[in-house]
């Protein structure tokens, strides 16, 4: 993963570190963890009686009060026989329940992820510019002396952060009043005019600003600072920026009038390249396809842990519950029940903990994303919204309720392998 990270994006490489405390941590937790439930588990093991041990255990049949607040008596046999399977061990149908929403929560952040990121992309930096060539010059030119030819337009940027908060960057950006080399609609879709202050929505949105709101900010290159009244709000998917027109950012910014820095144009200039700081041409969609790397691996990677999760959960509390009911499978087929209908009596009684699992995977997901994005936000000051696809819930759902029906069929094999004749045993 590091190494595709390093390929996409220009990212020192400073190897792979791994601090003595964080490795010790990540080795001793797990030891800890499982000597202490190791431990739990053989003092209550020892406190029996040897004759209770000799016959592997008893089954105390006591109802809980919420078996009895469910009064299972009006039930068919079948459900009141699955609701009692469940409801007979509380840590049990815990353990499926988190586990499963556990697994849902990290299948859908994958998903989620990814779906986000496409929409930056996509909405964002592909569809922002109707002049996809960016030419950036090493010192700020005047229009008098340097005129911009045609199909290209003049813009003047300086990077600045709120009052207060350094940490919050975004670009001041003037343009002129008939500028179109931008695309600038509000949230309804409609343009915007050039002539007025306008702002990002997410920008809008981080500062807790609206129109007619006054925005206080500080220039990074010199400390000045500075007042600006909004007048507009600008549909955008991560972006952060405000413009204005270009000669009221030269006066405010104490520029010479018809000063600009950078030039989008429509098609490729013939600019002296030793005035150059860089060209940065969006014409190519093919060029931006190595952002999406890590995305996908990201999204690759999130996905198998959460295939892997929800296996190992689902076939222990599968084989955990025909294990416990071992002598009552044996009877069921003393009394003449045949092996589907086994597998529906005693596998099936974990479905609605499967379902109530993966359903709250969606609001655990949304509370996870919002605070690790909200913290990507104000460390990195990345803002990625957060877009659910309908389709990525439903892909989630079926994906963990299949594992959920294989993980059954493997355990309905032990449950073939019950004999009859277990039932005298006297194990239960």
């Amino acid at each position: 993963m590091v190494g595709t990270m390093l390929a996409a994006y220009n990212l020192p490489d400073a190897g792979l570190l791994f601090a003595p405390h964080n490795l010790a941590i990540s080795l001793l937790a797990p030891v800890v963890l499982i000597g202490t439930a190791s431990a739990l588990s053989i003092r209550r093991i020892l406190g029996k009686r040897a004759a209770d041990l000799m016959k592997g255990g008893e089954k105390t049949g006591k109802v809980t009060a919420l078996e009895r607040a469910l009064r299972l008596d009006r039930f068919r046999f079948a459900t009141a026989f699955r609701i009692r399977e469940q409801v007979r061990s509380i840590p049990r149908l815990l353990f499926l329940v988190l586990g499963v929403a556990a697994a849902s929560m990290v299948m859908l952040f994958g998903l989620t992820y990814s779906h986000s990121m496409d929409i930056v992309t996509e909405r964002g930096a592909l569809t922002r510019y109707n002049y996809q060539i960016e030419y950036n010059f090493t010192e700020v030119q005047d229009l008098k002396d340097s005129p911009v030819p045609a199909g290209a337009e003049p813009y003047n940027t300086i990077r600045v952060h709120p009052e207060g908060r350094e940490a919050v960057g975004f670009y001041l950006t003037g343009m002129l009043p008939d500028s179109v080399g931008m695309k600038l609609n509000d949230t309804r879709g409609s343009p915007l005019p050039r002539n007025q202050v306008n702002i990002t929505e997410p920008l809008a949105t981080r500062l807790q600003l609206a129109v007619g709101d006054t925005l206080r900010f500080v220039s990074k290159l010199d400390g000045a600072s500075y007042t600006l009244r909004i007048d507009g709000i600008i549909q955008a998917y991560g972006e952060q920026f405000v413009t204005m027109p270009l000669e009221e950012f030269n006066r405010l910014t104490g520029q010479p009038a018809g000063s600009y820095r950078t030039v989008l144009a429509s098609q490729e200039m013939d600019f002296d390249e030793s005035k150059l700081a860089g060209v940065l041409d969006t014409r190519d969609p093919g060029a931006f396809e190595q952002i999406g790397a890590p995305t996908s691996l990201i999204m690759g990677s999130v996905s198998a842990l959460a295939v892997l999760i929800a296996v190992v959960i689902l076939f222990l509390v599968t084989s955990l519950i025909v294990e416990e009911n071992h002598g009552t499978v044996a009877l069921f087929k003393v009394l003449g029940y045949r092996r589907r209908e086994l597998a529906r009596l005693i596998l099936n009684s974990a479905t609605p903990a499967v379902v109530v699992g993966i359903l709250l995977g969606l609001p655990a997901m949304l509370a996870f994303a919002n605070l690790l994005f909200g913290l990507v936000a104000e460390t990195l000051n990345m803002l990625i919204p957060i877009t659910v696809n309908p389709w990525h819930v439903l892909i989630s759902f079926v994906v963990i309720f299949v594992v959920y029906e294989i993980t059954k069929w493997l355990s309905g094999r032990k449950l073939a392998k019950i004999a009859m004749s277990d039932a005298l045993k006297g194990a239960e």
